[in-house]
């Protein structure tokens, strides 16, 4: 894949960020810019992880709130390689390290070594009905072709440090599956969000904050976020858009 098929387009309303992206892969969507959003980066966080991180959006985004060194992976090199222009092309070198890579050559980090983890993981379960899209880039980012909801939780838990936060968009409809899991892995779920495309239709994502810890505490339900307003990109989704959100680096 070369560099000059690649589209270069503006970080939404963040002019000082250009990011490339290609027609074949998966492209960076709402679901990206929604959960690095809702992550809260707390002022003793030291080292992120972003699993899958596609073009790497959600570092770039994440770089808005923090210094922390952040760290991205993703298996597909092709997207490794376009991820790595956006870094380059945005001079964030020094604080975004990408590795090229899926869930098991992070068998070999040290565990409990990450403060803060998100992942914006393929939704879709692989079944002889599945309806893979022509494009490999799109089948391993939608579908559980290279990471299941399980192992994925599983390598989160290995690599997080207790009381550290995982943040997590998923599909709603597999919400039950994932408390399950979270129970099975020590993670503690503490906010959940439901995203609604406008008030007259069901909720198609969800936004978690999950904790690194054994015991159980309180789950905050909090407001619903819809992604429209009649025919119009709702308020917050503008500000998320183009100034950002008030979740800024926290006691």
């Amino acid at each position: 894949m070369r560099l000059n098929v690649w589209r270069k387009v503006e970080l939404l309303g963040y002019p000082k960020y250009q990011i490339y992206q290609h027609h074949e892969m998966f492209s960076f969507t709402l679901d990206s810019l929604l959960l690095a959003d809702y992550i809260r980066i707390r002022k003793d966080v030291k080292n992120i992880l972003d699993l899958g991180t596609g073009n790497g959006v959600i570092p770039i985004y994440l770089t808005l709130k923090t210094e922390a060194k952040i760290t991205g992976i993703e298996v597909q090199e092709d997207v490794y390689k376009m991820a790595l222009a956006n870094v380059l092309e945005n001079k964030l070198k020094a604080q975004i390290t990408l590795v090229l890579g899926d869930l098991h050559q992070l068998n070999c980090y040290p565990l409990k070594s990450y403060d803060l983890i998100s992942a914006n993981p393929p939704y879709f379960k692989v079944t002889k009905k599945s309806n893979l899209n022509l494009s490999p880039y799109k089948q391993i980012a939608k579908h559980e072709l290279m990471v299941t909801l399980e192992s994925l939780l599983k390598t989160v838990s290995k690599l997080l440090k207790n009381g550290g936060y995982f943040y997590l968009i998923y599909f709603p409809e597999r919400l039950k599956e994932c408390f399950n899991l979270l129970e099975k892995y020590q993670l503690e779920p503490k906010r959940m969000r439901l995203v609604y495309p406008n008030q007259a239709k069901k909720a198609n994502h969800v936004l978690l904050e999950i904790k690194k810890s054994p015991a159980k505490g309180g789950l905050i339900i909090e407001a619903p976020l819809y992604i429209y307003q009649g025919d119009k990109w709702s308020d917050e989704v503008l500000k998320i858009y183009n100034c950002g959100s008030d979740n800024n680096a926290i006691e």
